[in-house]
């Protein structure tokens, strides 16, 4: 698993089993209509914690876990679209305090059921 730079806040990862669950409820109700939406997973965990506990809890074959400074993405991204929009995306990702905000949302949309650790149990 490969990161890159530091994440400085938590973020609310979902498992997408979750997250379509809670698409397909607001498609069958009529005051979701026009409506937007919060979608957050049931625990925050930095970019450094979540690949940590998604490896400690994968079946599967033992995951390495390696880092790099997002400086290298970002002069790469001089010379490559690509990789100028992934260090873009990265380094925000990385610095966005994300605050819990699906409230509304879990009670309209019904509330994740899925951990990352179980989802990696699963993967």
């Amino acid at each position: 698993m490969m990161l890159a730079g530091e994440s400085k806040h938590p973020m609310w990862f979902i498992a997408g089993s979750d997250y379509g669950k809670q698409a397909a409820k607001a498609f069958q109700i009529s005051e979701a209509e026009n409506r937007d939406y919060d979608v957050q997973g049931l625990e925050a965990f930095t970019g450094d914690e979540a690949v940590k506990v998604f490896s400690d809890n994968y079946g599967r074959e033992k995951l390495t876990i390696s880092k790099a400074p997002l400086l290298l993405l970002k002069i790469a991204g001089l010379f490559n679209q690509k990789m100028n929009y992934g260090a873009k995306i990265l380094d925000a990702l990385n610095n966005y305090p994300e605050k819990f905000a699906s409230e509304t949302t879990w009670a309209e949309l019904g509330k994740p059921t899925l951990t990352l650790a179980e989802y990696a149990r699963n993967s």
